[in-house]
């Protein structure tokens, strides 16, 4: 029999994501290690489908263009703040962003 997974209760988690161009990677990446280093956070390569007002032609055929999707998971107040800084720190960047609540977090 396995054993069972560690899990947590937090009623104020939440993970925030962002979604920015292969460009400001390197910009965000070093943002969250300095702004959420306690938290710690997942970046992976995605694509965006969608507006195509903000694509090349190139990606308009395609359909697509290339994006970089960062995770975060903390309390809700701090990601608040996160945000908040983020906006402060690189205004009028290339980030979208939205906060969703986590009902359960643990290990396996």
């Amino acid at each position: 029999m396995a054993p069972e997974a560690e899990q947590e209760e937090h009623p104020n988690m939440e993970k925030l994501s962002l979604v920015t161009s292969p460009e400001l990677e390197d910009d965000l990446v070093d943002f969250l290690l300095e702004a959420a280093s306690d938290l710690g956070f997942t970046s992976l390569p995605a694509f965006g489908h969608g507006t195509h007002a903000a694509m090349s032609i190139a990606e308009q055929v395609r359909g697509k263009r290339r994006r970089v999707l960062f995770q975060v998971v903390g309390d809700g107040a701090a990601l608040d703040a996160l945000v908040r800084q983020l906006g402060e720190t690189l205004p009028g960047a290339d980030v979208h962003y939205w906060i969703e609540p986590v009902r359960r977090a643990g290990r396996l």
